[in-house]
């Protein structure tokens, strides 16, 4: 994917909208595709790409064939690239960050991905109203490259520090360990609410009937089993169980 922009960005401003289009579609697609599914939080990926997107949408801005920018442009241009910051800002502080495989690993949430639509809904209002203004350049499709850029930059701004205070709390409360070291703790310490419900995911109680049982809502014993999940690294609950014996968190099965 990345390697794909590189070329298009040796063409400079040759680029057409609809070559641009296609390649912010395809940006927003593998990006979604791969953070949703979870994936290594490493600084190339953060980066690589958003400043790939920007420098061929500042060269389509800028090249000697592209549109004359007038204040209105300029506007536009502005007014989407901190729109498309301050979402991307916001989508990074929903990122989920959990530990797999002695690596901390980074998964979309839905927050994260409404506000992705969110971006969507509001770039597609952005052009309509630049349209309308006369403001073809400033709002079109020569802006969509930097505003997705600039989104993805803030989106890494937020998750690169979160990231480095998950790996100092984790130094701090000594998780590291030695590869075949046995299993690696939990990366935050879990709360006394989480523990109770722990204690619960082995029975076949449902999550309502945990809730009556803890005299909470349904709700909070979902937000705890989430708060499982990440802290665990797991994805069901069986596997949560299965984890947490191996931790030490909860006693062994008793079947053998």
């Amino acid at each position: 994917m990345t390697h794909t922009l590189v070329l298009a960005a040796t063409h400079g401003s040759s680029i057409p909208s609809p070559v641009t289009i296609v390649l912010a579609i395809a940006a927003v697609v593998w990006v979604l595709w791969s953070r949703t599914k979870g994936q290594p939080l490493k600084a190339k990926r953060l980066l690589v790409l958003p400043v790939v997107l920007t420098v061929i949408g500042v060269t389509d801005l800028s090249g000697s064939s592209a549109p004359h920018l007038t204040p209105t442009d300029i506007a536009f241009l502005a007014a989407s690239v901190v729109v498309s910051a301050v979402l991307g800002a916001a989508r990074g502080a929903t990122i989920e960050l959990y530990p797999n495989q002695g690596e901390l690993w980074q998964r979309y949430c839905r927050s994260t991905v409404g506000l992705w639509v969110a971006l969507i809904v509001t770039k597609v209002f952005l052009l309509a109203a630049a349209s309308a203004a006369g403001a073809s350049a400033g709002g079109g499709t020569n802006s969509l490259l930097v505003s997705l850029g600039a989104s993805l930059l803030a989106e890494a701004a937020v998750v690169g520090p979160r990231a480095l205070v998950a790996e100092v709390q984790s130094l701090l409360a000594g998780h590291r360990v030695a590869p075949g070291a046995g299993p690696r703790p939990p990366l935050e310490a879990l709360s006394d609410s989480e523990l109770r419900v722990l204690r619960y995911l082995p029975t076949n109680l449902t999550a309502p009937e945990i809730a009556g049982e803890l005299y909470v809502s349904r709700n909070t014993v979902k937000t705890h089993m989430r708060n499982l999940y990440a802290k665990l690294g797991t994805h069901r609950r069986g596997e949560t169980v299965a984890r947490a014996r191996a931790l030490g968190l909860l006693a062994p099965s008793a079947r053998r």
